[in-house]
């Protein structure tokens, strides 16, 4: 009877150690496991790292975009009001060019040429026609309007 008791002691000692064995083995795979997944989250922290790095750069760029369109908006907006502005004002004096002339036939033709003088300043300089351009004399010969005739010196032959 001892012998049947030592026995099945040692077959219960030889259980606990295979179990104790298959637990320390298990727990080694657990820790390889852990070790493993250990790893892989310390990649995954250290590329969302470099992710948000990247994506807050992006994010400025974008912003950076975002105020200079608004200004150059802004600025588009003010050159169209800039460039309405200035048509009307153009359309203005040739309106007013086209009626001062004809409201004022009856002055001298010195009045008519400094009308005319004052709509050419009023005129955009930098177009330039393409024809020549006569000189004009705001002279009165006693008087007298000029001819519209070249004045011919005479020669002696």
């Amino acid at each position: 009877m001892l012998q049947k008791q030592i026995v099945e002691r040692d077959e219960l000692l030889k259980k606990k150690n295979l179990s104790v064995s298959k637990c320390k083995e298990e727990g080694a795979d657990e820790n390889a496991i852990i070790e493993e997944l250990k790893l892989k989250l310390k990649e995954l922290q250290e590329s969302v790292e470099v992710k948000t790095r990247e994506v807050n750069e992006t994010l400025e760029k974008y912003c950076s975009l975002i105020v200079k369109y608004d200004k150059l908006e802004e600025a588009n907006e003010m050159l169209k009001t800039q460039v309405s502005l200035l048509g009307a004002q153009l359309k203005q004096q040739t309106s007013d060019a086209v009626s001062n002339p004809l409201l004022n036939l009856d002055d001298s033709s010195a009045g008519s040429n400094q009308s005319v003088k004052e709509m050419r300043s009023g005129e955009d300089t930098t177009k330039l026609s393409g024809k020549r351009q006569r000189y004009e004399d705001n002279r009165k010969d006693k008087g007298e309007p000029r001819s519209p005739m070249p004045e011919v010196s005479s020669k002696k032959k």
